[in-house]
């Protein structure tokens, strides 16, 4: 039988380890990235407006702070803006007080962390950032400092893989989706993006 994941326990504020839900939002123009799709899948669990949660806002390339490639990355960038989740009191909008309140919808950059990825004609590589131990600030990373290894890690989280680096081929299909998309949002809100392109439609 599988245990339950280092990534739920954080999510249900059982590790008292919530860095990377509040890390991204303690500096000036704070967020992670998100794609029009995981912006969808929020608004159909929760029902909120995405003005009430994220906004499309510049961001400076000393700010990047992303577990996407650089090629990648280039297609979530509209100019010099990205879409940021937004945070409150120094934290995610949707961290409570009893950890993550979308986990099983939360956007795909939080499914990846802290795995980080490079992907060359098809070919998924996973890798980890490396930081000191007395630096990291993720209780999953922390564990890497034993040397463990990427497949250690990923079965902490109940990954292989395999499975990880499908869900980095869908995050990768979703960031052209949202290339695809994402001039729309000169002219309209995001929520209108989202509506006249059928991202809100069930599946």
């Amino acid at each position: 039988m599988v245990g339950i994941d280092v990534c739920t326990q954080c999510a249900d504020g059982q590790l008292n380890c919530i860095n990377c839900c509040t890390s991204p939002f303690t500096e000036k123009d704070p967020g992670f990235w998100l794609t029009l799709t995981d912006i969808a899948r929020i608004v159909k669990k929760t029902k909120i407006n995405p003005d009430k949660f994220c906004r499309l806002t510049t961001v400076d390339d000393d700010d990047d702070d992303s577990c996407v490639d650089e090629k990648h990355g280039d297609l979530m960038y509209l100019h010099d803006k990205v879409i940021l989740m937004s945070g409150k009191d120094k934290k995610c909008f949707f961290l409570g007080k009893k950890g993550c309140k979308i986990f099983d919808v939360r956007p795909k950059m939080c499914r990846i962390f802290p795995f980080y990825f490079d992907e060359e004609e098809g070919m998924i590589k996973i890798t980890i950032e490396e930081e000191s131990k007395e630096e990291d600030d993720c209780y999953l990373t922390k564990i890497n400092h034993k040397d463990n290894g990427i497949s250690h890690l990923l079965k902490q989280i109940n990954q292989t893989e395999e499975t990880m680096k499908e869900c980095i081929k869908e995050y990768i299909e979703e960031m052209k989706l949202h290339d695809k998309y994402k001039n729309q949002l000169e002219k309209k809100t995001i929520m209108e993006v989202l509506e006249d392109n059928g991202f809100l439609e069930e599946v």
